[in-house]
């Protein structure tokens, strides 16, 4: 399939960076249009040498219609309704949207069913469940959605974006405090992260970032700082590369990172529980096929795969 040229205006913005972020790790060919000088742009510096980067007026008819010239699709940050006029051109296979937490085991499990079902792989897109509905808001395609709240999901369902009747509460998770596995102390109950010099939690608007804050909130712990990770795997890198002291993550992002140590879990009962609901999405390339998926994903074989992985029933 010939690579799609698309054109976003207004990079700048919070979703117009996430769609820019979406269609580069799509491997799509991106132009990005915007008032500011690229310099300015910190949201898609990530991405500088990955897209064409135009300077100029997103309301001039004439610079906007040079910068459309070839462009199969736009998406402007000020006018993402009309985001379904797109042509999604063909996709020859499932794609999954799922929470960061979920990297390898979904990757697995994805695997699996190919398997056992005798079908192309599902391609798997990973990254915080905040940014995850952001790029869906805004028109990006997929199959299947696993969120790692409720939240998200509902807010997703709300507007329409998923098939009410495949909703399906798939997994759990616990929260555990970590430190690099080298450190010379570790903090022995969470009265002692209140004494640390950072701590490194995901964004407060990412699952994992909630449950942590929910968590230090009720039990009355105030850190000295907080630092704010894009996902949950980021704060885990952190505190991997010593970068930070210690950091609260899903027990089972702990278990894939050999950099670190379990210090403590925190109680189930300090925040709200950790759920990862999984559905269709309405305006899915397969449906039939992101619903066998789904089902699979409740199955025998996919349970077995999710508890040795460490997550839990919800």
């Amino acid at each position: 399939m010939a690579q799609r040229l698309f054109l976003v205006t207004g990079g700048a913005g919070f979703i117009g960076s996430n769609i820019v972020e979406a269609l580069v790790r799509r491997g799509d060919r991106v132009r990005v249009l915007d008032n500011l000088s690229m310099g300015n742009l910190a949201n898609i510096a990530p991405w500088r040498n990955d897209i064409e980067f135009l300077q100029g007026d997103t309301t001039d008819p004439a610079i906007v219609s040079r910068a459309v010239a070839g462009v199969d699709c736009v998406f402007h940050e000020a006018a993402l309704a009309s985001v379904a006029a797109c042509r999604r051109g063909d996709r020859d296979r499932l794609r999954v949207f799922a929470a960061a937490s979920l990297t390898e085991v979904i990757a697995e499990i994805a695997t699996l069913y190919a398997t056992e079902a005798g079908v192309t792989a599902p391609e798997t897109i990973f990254e915080g469940t905040s940014k995850l509905a952001a790029q869906l808001r805004a028109g990006a395609s997929a199959d299947v959605f696993i969120s790692a709240d409720r939240r998200w999901m509902d807010t997703l369902a709300d507007e329409g974006f998923i098939e009410a009747d495949t909703r399906v509460d798939l997994l759990g998770n616990r929260l555990v405090v970590v430190v690099p596995r080298d450190a010379p102390t570790t903090p022995a109950d969470t009265a002692a992260l209140a004494s640390l010099e950072r701590l490194a939690l995901a964004g407060p608007e990412v699952p994992a970032g909630k449950y942590a804050r929910a968590a230090l909130e009720h039990l009355h712990v105030t850190p000295r700082a907080i630092v704010d990770g894009d996902d949950v795997r980021t704060a885990l890198a952190w505190v991997a590369r010593g970068e930070v002291p210690a950091g609260i993550v899903y027990a089972t992002d702990a278990a894939v990172e050999p950099a670190v140590r379990v210090a403590f879990e925190l109680p189930a009962t300090s925040h709200p529980p950790i759920v990862y609901p999984a559905a269709v999405l309405r305006r899915a390339h397969d449906p039939a096929g992101a619903r066998a998926f789904v089902a699979w994903c409740q199955g025998d074989v996919a349970t077995q795969r999710f508890r040795a992985a460490g997550f839990t029933q919800p």
